[in-house]
């Protein structure tokens, strides 16, 4: 929406002639002779290096840029900041067309808005501008993944704090997935060795598992990232209170066999979320296929197909506040 928005008010005002050319010493030369002495405007030339790009990708692997630029099934994501959406929208389109009309035009414009510092937008002159460096240098990938992602500014800015990343992490990660996974397989580790009850699957909780993959997946593909999350949150609320009201901890004595159902659903509820969660925790979600041994992450239903566990480890750690 915001790129519709933003891209109307621009074509309302008319479009005007715009110099694609800057006196500045530093830059992309213009290769004519009479404007030797100019540089090519930033954003003619950054647009289409998502064209040139391509092309180099696409030669490189003995692939035609001229196919794949005409392909009908072409789909092509371009995620940028709001301030960046009339580039997107209306100069690059018609950079393309103006070299072959049958060129794929953009389709899905993501533009976001701003994630600021506090009540500011971030900025070197303000003091206040976080690096992705500096986040790494103290926070695992993944957590800052979900953070980032959790919090993504889609329809209105977002505000990014240490303490908020620290307090998802904690809740969330730790707290929520990770207690899901731990508490399930240290107990089958602790009581059983790790081996692993035969059991039914839960119906309704197929059904609803299932049904996640087409909500989510549409949620991804039409740029929706946070969305996609929110929907996926549910599914860790669902196993943590499927678990909690089974009580597999008291099954396991009083009713062995409704404690093997229990179990494997439980176990069907990781794999899932080992595929479901992996675009946003990757590290994690590849460290959770490890312990069930399960292959490699696909958008579809997965089962746990084991009789022991072996290698079980904590699958997030706490972060403490200093």
């Amino acid at each position: 929406m915001n790129a519709v928005n933003e891209t109307s008010k621009y074509l309302e005002q008319g479009l005007l002639d715009r110099a694609v050319t800057r006196d500045l010493t530093w830059g992309i030369d213009v290769p004519v002779e009479e404007f030797k002495n100019k540089k090519i405007y930033v954003w003619i030339e950054a647009v289409l290096g998502y064209f040139t790009m391509s092309k180099a990708v696409l030669e490189a692997r003995g692939q035609s840029a001229e196919d794949f630029m005409k392909a009908p099934r072409l789909r092509t994501y371009y995620v940028h900041g709001k301030d960046n959406i009339p580039f997107h929208t209306v100069i690059y389109p018609a950079l393309l067309m103006a070299m072959d009309k049958k060129y794929a035009l953009p389709e899905y414009i993501v533009s976001c808005e701003y994630i600021k510092a506090g009540a500011e937008k971030m900025s070197k002159s303000l003091g206040n501008l976080l690096t992705v460096n500096e986040l790494c240098e103290k926070f695992d990938a993944d957590s800052i993944r979900f953070y980032t992602v959790a919090g993504n500014p889609e329809k209105k800015d977002s505000t990014y704090t240490e303490a908020d990343l620290i307090g998802m992490h904690n809740k969330v990660l730790v707290g929520g997935l990770g207690n899901f996974v731990n508490r399930n397989l240290s107990f089958l580790m602790k009581k059983f060795g790790g081996d692993i009850p035969d059991g039914k699957i839960d119906g309704d909780i197929r059904e609803k598992t299932r049904a996640l993959y087409g909500t989510a997946g549409e949620r991804l593909e039409a740029g929706y990232t946070r969305e996609a999350l929110e929907t996926l949150l549910e599914y860790i609320s669902l196993a943590n209170k499927y678990y909690d009201e089974q009580k597999p901890w008291v099954q396991v004595y009083e009713n062995p066999a409704a404690f093997g159902d229990i179990t494997q659903t439980c176990l069907y509820m990781m794999a899932n979320m080992s595929n479901l969660f992996h675009p946003f925790i990757p590290a994690a979600m590849d460290r959770l296929k490890g312990m069930l041994k399960l292959g490699g992450a696909e958008w579809k239903e997965a089962f746990v197909d084991i009789k022991k566990l072996e290698n079980v480890n904590i699958l997030f750690n706490r972060i403490e506040v200093k």
